[in-house]
């Protein structure tokens, strides 16, 4: 499933070696001669026929994955019936694992090809960037994946690598310590990168290197047969210094959310909420920022947001997600009647598996987003994609 993809699954069994033998573990590790490593590669091939019924601009990120920011207002849309192909999702990681005396090691590091750079004129070409680049050990999550933020389990299944509005999505540097409670169980604490995201009063967007303080989350897991739920409280410092504004301000919000199992099948439902202040940054792809600048201060905008999903299987390799997903954000007084303040979508999809790891699959997008002078754009899209898992 996508979402069980975009988790990073930080612990494994370690497969026992000599040392003095190469070869592939059950685990699916190739070990290196003479060493208690072991590597193995993997990644998946994908391509997305993607119809819009409005364009966000000229080789625009927006027009190949939801972002409700990018929305173009009725009236103000670059084009329209636009449709193009691409193969800038597909990635490729990179994993070792190795056998101390002091507890296993493991690294991941992984990357796709989804940047702004290149054309569609000759080449289509795009070049590679980082996604994830971390190593676990003993419990401690050091570099840079998933914020500890993202709720993984309560991600829907989607063509759209954007995901629905409200999502949480995320991936910045940290470090993390897990302490495990009981087989079922644990709690988790991470300090991870900060970035304040501010905009002025004339909605100019500015992220702010000013940080002082890191991002800290603390977090609860628990699981069973039927369930896999998760909650946690967020606390930023958002900080901004220069010529024109010195101030700073402390922000929390929360999380809840999971995957529930639906009757004695494979059929399940999926969902998160999130409130609170400085939300900003970590929800919706950025869709407000984490504050605005109202003469000369700080004001830290409320935000909820939250999605929903029910996947239902209607065989072994056939199966449908409904996704309903929404952001609603409380503008201050002062800010800018061209600021986003509320966005809804919903995603509906058919997906098959005519072989092992190959998925195809067919979806149909709706998303409409309002800003805080009342006027709203709307988009319609239609996408294919296959994908192979290797």
């Amino acid at each position: 499933l996508e979402s069980e993809e975009r988790m990073i699954v930080h612990s494994y069994t370690p497969a026992k070696s000599s040392g003095k033998t190469a070869g592939r573990s059950a685990d699916g590790y190739w070990r290196i001669p003479g060493t208690n490593t072991g590597v193995t590669v993997g990644g998946y091939a994908k391509l997305d026929v993607i119809y819009n019924d409005v364009t966000s601009g000229d080789n625009s990120a927006a027009n190949r994955q939801l972002t409700p920011g990018a929305i173009p207002i009725e009236g103000t849309e670059e084009g329209e019936d636009h449709i193009a192909f691409y193969g800038s999702e597909s990635r490729l990681w990179f994993k070792t694992k190795t056998d101390t005396d002091l507890g296993p090691l493991s690294s991941h590091i992984e990357m796709d090809f989804d940047t702004h750079t290149g054309n569609q004129v000759v080449s289509n070409s795009n070049f590679a960037r980082v996604r994830h680049a971390y190593i676990d050990w003993n419990n401690w999550l050091l570099g840079r994946t998933w914020s500890t933020a993202m709720i993984l389990q309560a991600l829907p299944e989607t063509n759209d690598f954007g995901g629905p509005a409200g999502q949480l999505f995320i991936r910045q540097g940290q470090i993390r310590k897990t302490f495990p409670i009981n087989g079922n169980a644990n709690i988790q604490v991470a300090v991870e990168n900060p970035e304040t995201f501010v905009r002025d009063a004339n909605n100019a967007a500015a992220a702010i290197d000013d940080d002082e303080l890191p991002d800290l989350f603390l977090r609860g897991n628990w699981k069973n047969e039927a369930a896999n739920l998760s909650g946690l409280i967020g606390v930023r410092q958002l900080n901004v210094s220069n010529t024109n504004v010195d101030d700073d301000e402390t922000v929390f919000w929360g999380s809840l959310g999971g995957r529930w199992n639906v009757g004695s099948g494979k059929d399940n439902l999926r969902g998160a909420l999130t409130f609170g202040e400085g939300v900003g940054r970590y929800s919706t792809l950025a869709f407000a920022p984490d504050a605005q600048i109202i003469n000369g201060q700080l004001e830290a905008l409320d935000q909820v947001a939250g999605n929903v999903s029910f996947q239902h299987w209607w065989n072994a390799t056939m199966r449908s997600s409904l996704v309903l997903g929404w952001v609603d954000v409380d503008n201050n007084a002062g800010s800018s009647l061209e600021s986003n303040t509320e966005a809804v979508s919903l995603h509906l999809n058919f997906m098959h598996e005519p072989v092992k790891n190959l998925r195809l699959g067919l979806e149909y997008i709706y998303a409409k987003r309002e800003i805080e002078n009342g006027l709203d754009g709307e988009l319609n899209r239609l996408q294919f994609s296959s994908r192979y898992v290797f």
